[in-house]
C-alpha cells in the first residue's frame, strides 16, 4: 500500500524535511532508504545548514565539570546545557566516549562552529598539555583529534597553547589552528599548527604573526566568514615608557594567513579595561569591562560593535550596562543575551545570570550545577554536518564494497 511520501513529489519532500530539526531528521533516516540517504548526503546537510543559518534559533551551550574535588577520582563527565531563549532547553550530564588517561581539569575550552564544538580538553598533571576533540552534541559524533607528529612542549610554566576552530569554504574543511608560544621575554618561540578534517592530521605551517603580540586564548571569539579572531595585546613605547594595548589578531582559514585589526580607542590601554570578542548578529563586537573599578559597587560594561570589517572608525558603542560589583561578563550571544557571572564578596558562592540588552531584564539562570566560573560557553545552532574525516569516509565505505 502506498504511503503518504511515496505519493509527494521529491522536490516537496526534500523541502518540507530542510524545514525540520535535527532531532526529527534523524528519527525520520530510518523510514525509508531513500530519505536516510537524502539526509545524509552533503548537499542536504548544507542546505539544511544554510536555512538554520538564516533563522532566528541560535541557542547558548553550556559545559562544567559535573563534579570538582581534589581529592576526588579522575572525573569523565560535564553537566552539559543548552540555553534556548531565557530558559535552559537541555540540562542533563554528558559521559565523555572518549577515557583519558589522566585527570580532566576544571578550565577546559569549547569553540563552536556549524553545530561542531571543539573542545580543549585540559589537566590537572603536566604529563600531556592537551587533548582536542570534535563534538556535534545534535547527532552524538564524538572524534579525539590525533597527535601531532611535533610534540608539545611539556614545561607548562613556560607553555601557552591558543586555539581556533573554523570552517575553510574554499576547500570544504573544518580546520583548528594552534599558535604554540614557548619561553618568555627575549627567548620566546613562536610556531603554529593546523589540524585537517578532511586529512585527520597536524601540519605545521610557514607563516609569521604580524605583530609581537601575546595572545589572549578566548575561546568564545568570533568565526566571521572565514576568519578567527582573538584577543591579544602588545607593546609600545611612549615618553620612554612600555605601554601594554589591546589589539585583535585573526587568522583565514582559507589563506592561512594572520592579520590585525584595532579595537576602539578607549580599549587600548590593557591596565585600565578588560575585552572579549563576539559575534552580534553577524557583526564582530567586543565587550568591555574595568576588571577592578575604584567604585567596586558600579561595576559596567560596554558592548561595541564593528560595522566595517577591519576599518576601526567604524567602531560604535551600542550599550552601557551597569553590573553589580563582582560581575564578570562570559559571553556576548548572536541575538544580545549577555551571560555573566556574579560572585558574592566574602564567600564562594557565585551565580550564573542572564541580561537582555534589548529589554535590560536580567535574570538569574536556574544552574544547578558547581562553580559557575569553571563553565565553557558558546553560541551554538544544531546541525547535521559530520565529524567523520574524509579519510575515514573512505576507508569505511571501500571496507563495505570489498566485504
Amino acid at each position: 500500500m502506498a504511503t503518504s511520501y511515496d505519493m509527494l513529489p521529491d522536490d516537496v519532500v526534500y523541502h518540507i524535511l530542510l524545514w525540520l530539526p535535527v532531532v526529527s531528521l534523524l528519527r525520520f533516516k530510518s523510514v525509508c532508504k531513500a530519505w536516510c540517504s537524502l539526509i545524509g548526503s552533503s548537499d542536504f546537510i548544507t542546505q539544511h545548514l544554510h536555512l538554520s543559518n538564516l533563522r532566528d534559533n541560535d541557542k547558548v551551550i553550556v559545559l562544567g565539570p559535573s563534579q570538582f574535588d581534589i581529592r576526588s577520582e579522575p572525573c569523565f563527565s560535564l553537566n552539559f546545557l543548552l540555553l534556548s531563549g531565557n530558559n535552559f532547553q537541555v540540562s542533563t550530564t554528558l559521559d565523555l566516549p572518549h577515557r583519558f588517561d589522566d585527570r580532566l581539569s576544571c578550565h577546559g575550552d569549547i569553540i563552536s562552529c556549524n553545530g561542531i564544538i571543539c573542545q580543549v580538553h585540559k589537566f590537572d598533571s603536566i604529563v600531556d598539555p592537551h587533548d582536542v576533540s570534535l563534538w556535534n552534541p545534535a547527532t552524538k559524533q564524538f572524534k579525539l583529534l590525533p597527535k601531532s607528529e611535533v610534540p608539545l612542549p611539556q614545561e607548562l610554566g613556560l607553555v601557552d597553547l591558543s586555539y581556533g576552530f573554523g570552517f575553510d569554504i574554499l576547500t570544504n574543511d573544518y580546520k583548528v589552528v594552534r599558535i604554540i608560544s614557548e619561553g618568555i621575554g627575549n627567548t620566546l618561540k613562536r610556531r603554529v599548527e593546523v589540524y585537517s578534517l578532511n586529512m585527520d592530521s597536524w601540519r605545521n605551517i610557514d607563516v609569521v604573526l604580524p605583530v609581537d603580540i601575546n595572545v589572549v586564548s578566548d575561546p568564545k571569539a568570533p568565526f566571521r566568514n572565514g576568519i578567527y579572531c582573538w584577543s591579544g595585546w602588545d607593546s609600545f613605547m611612549e615618553n620612554g615608557l612600555s605601554i601594554n594595548r589591546n589589539i585583535i589578531l585573526s587568522f583565514d582559514f582559507s589563506k592561512e594567513v594572520f592579520g590585525t585589526m584595532p579595537v576602539p580607542d578607549v580599549c587600548l590601554n590593557l591596565q585600565d579595561c578588560k575585552l572579549k570578542l563576539a559575534l552580534l548578529r553577524e557583526n564582530i563586537a567586543c565587550i568591555e569591562w574595568v576588571y577592578h573599578p575604584p567604585e567596586r559597587e558600579n561595576w559596567n560594561c560596554k558592548i561595541w560593535v564593528l560595522n566595517e570589517y577591519g576599518v576601526k572608525e567604524s567602531w560604535t558603542k551600542l550599550y552601557t550596562i551597569v553590573l553589580d560589583s563582582k560581575a564578570f561578563p562570559r559571553l556576548l550571544s548572536m541575538n544580545g543575551m549577555i551571560i555573566w557571572i556574579k560572585n558574592y564578596q566574602f564567600t564562594s558562592e557565585s551565580r550564573l545570570c542572564l541580561y537582555n540588552t534589548i529589554t535590560q531584564e536580567l535574570k538569574s539562570l536556574p544552574y544547578d550545577g558547581t562553580f559557575p566560573l569553571y563553565l565553557q560557553v558558546a553560541n551554538y545552532k544544531e546541525s547535521l554536518v559530520s565529524i567523520e574525516s574524509a579519510d575515514c569516509a573512505i576507508k569505511r565505505v571501500s571496507g563495505a564494497v570489498n566485504k
